[in-house]
């Protein structure tokens, strides 16, 4: 998370054990124009907010503005398999992770060494830490077994051929397109503390797929929907972090459409 597409360039730089992927369009972030480079418009969702539709119609011609060629794609199917295997993957994955976590800290200075006594700690202390939200993720995942079991290696590899192969891959490989283009959220949600977290009103299915399958992919900000911050995702092929910052870049240029957040203490 950066102030601006320039600031992220220079963390990747720092970072990157190899080169960052400029290919054919040279490698200045500030010289480079998007004139002649193919975008994928991936379509809105359904449940867009029609400010969201409005401000992704906005970006996608500040693109085309500036030289883009954007043609448009649909979802493939497979994206429509993600949800169920995504999240038990994250189940079995979250379980290891914070086993791992919590394993390498000071056990002098820390009063859990596991997920499960971290369970057990939040029930202890339910007026404090139970107030506004449950931990049932915390106890679904505590349910499950190592990344050997068989439901893991399952969903792992529903994951790699629906996100990947059968799914950016798939996307990347038509009409010409170096980048995918897609609404990142819409608007973004205000924590409620009745009806919990909610989903829907635009999430993009390509910035999940990227994360899962390895590709690089980059949020910039479109605008605000009643003060509330609206983004556009693009997601580039592997090695290729180069040219999704230039894009990126090109874009934040020609819109300016940040709005520095103001906050109150």
């Amino acid at each position: 998370m950066c102030r601006s597409v320039t600031d992220a360039a220079v963390l990747a730089a720092v970072m990157a054990e190899s080169p960052l992927g400029f290919g054919a369009h040279g490698s200045d972030l500030e010289a480079f124009r998007l004139r002649g480079v193919r975008i994928g418009a991936m379509p809105m969702p359904k449940a867009a907010h029609p400010d969201t539709a409005r401000l992704f119609a906005d970006a996608r011609a500040a693109l085309e503005h500036e030289g883009a060629v954007v043609v448009d794609l649909k979802s493939p199917g497979a994206f429509d398999e993600l949800d169920e295997p995504e999240f038990e993957a994250l189940l079995y994955e979250f379980k290891t992770a914070i086993n791992d976590y919590l394993g390498t800290l000071d056990p002098s200075q820390v009063e859990v060494k596991t997920l499960a006594d971290l369970i057990a700690f939040n029930r202890a202390h339910a007026d404090e830490e139970l107030v506004v939200f449950g931990q049932e993720i915390f106890e679904m995942a505590e349910a499950h077994g190592p990344l050997t079991d068989p439901g893991y290696l399952k969903a792992a590899a529903i994951l790699r051929r629906a996100a990947d192969t059968e799914g950016l891959a798939a996307l990347l490989a038509q009409q010409g397109v170096e980048l995918l283009l897609a609404p990142s959220n819409g608007p973004a949600e205000l924590i409620d503390h009745v009806w919990g977290d909610r989903r829907g009103g635009g999430w993009s299915q390509i910035a999940g797929a990227a994360a899962i399958a390895g590709y690089p992919s980059l949020t910039v900000p479109a605008g605000l929907v009643s003060g509330l911050p609206v983004g556009i995702t693009l997601v580039g092929n592997r090695n290729q972090d180069g040219l999704l910052l230039q894009v990126a870049r090109a874009y934040e240029r020609a819109t300016n459409a940040r709005v520095p957040p103001h906050l109150s203490i």
